[in-house]
């Protein structure tokens, strides 16, 4: 396995390792039939087995799993993930404030940020950025702001590497 970045500082070096994903679109989903939930299932076995190999060489491997998956808190892919033993963040926000994304006024929770075990030590809080969500779809107009720059939110993370 290649990747990962490298965090120097206080003469030390911590490894930390990033997968950054967008799974399929639930807009061909129907209240029937869930169409693309199988191809998000298989993107998940598929990172969750790249974070299980990424941890079976190295337990204590600080690991970060993020991205819009396209999924809520409680879907299949989402247990997929945090049965590789990952822990989803958005789960750590107070429930009004837990949504990256409003579909017809219905507040949800699409993009995740999962960590491994060991980096739970070095979390220190995640706060989804309601820039873009909360804002009408007018505001993709207008050339002059952030908001509504995108129809999903982004999440803020902050970790203290190298405690």
């Amino acid at each position: 396995m290649h990747g990962g970045f490298h965090r120097w500082g206080r003469g030390r070096s911590q490894e930390l390792w990033v997968i950054v994903n967008h799974f399929k679109s639930k807009g061909e989903d129907t209240i029937e039939f869930q169409y693309t939930l199988p191809r998000r299932i298989e993107q998940a076995t598929f990172v969750a087995g790249l974070a299980e190999e990424i941890l079976a060489a190295d337990p204590g491997a600080d690991l970060l799993v993020l991205g819009d998956l396209n999924d809520f808190l409680d879907s299949e892919p989402l247990a997929v993930l945090t049965g590789a033993g990952l822990s989803d963040l958005l789960l750590e926000v107070p429930k009004p404030k837990r949504y990256t994304y409003v579909y017809h006024g219905v507040s949800e929770v699409l993009d995740h940020v999962l960590i491994s075990p060991d980096l739970w030590w070095e979390f220190v809080t995640v706060v989804p950025a309601h820039i873009n969500a909360d804002y009408p779809v007018a505001y993709e107009d207008i050339p002059d702001t952030a908001r509504r720059s995108s129809d999903h939110d982004p999440v803020v993370v902050r970790l203290r590497l190298g405690r």
